[in-house]
C-alpha cells in the first residue's frame, strides 16, 4: 500500500485514483492478499509465500 500511495502522490485526484484501483486489482488477485484477508479475519498470523 505504501507503494501505491507513493506512486500517486504526484498525479491529480482523477489520475491517483486510476493508478490506485489498477495496483489494487492487481493485489487483489495475489495468493498472499487472500491470505492476509484470511489471517485477519480468524484472528491469526499471516503465513505469506511472496505469491
Amino acid at each position: 500500500m505504501k507503494a501505491v500511495a507513493r506512486g500517486s502522490s504526484d498525479k491529480t485526484a482523477d489520475e491517483a485514483l486510476h493508478h490506485e484501483t489498477l495496483m489494487l486489482r492487481e493485489h487483489l488477485k495475489s495468493e498472499d492478499m487472500l491470505e492476509g484477508v484470511s489471517a485477519f479475519v480468524e484472528k491469526r498470523t499471516p503465513r505469506f509465500t511472496g505469491r
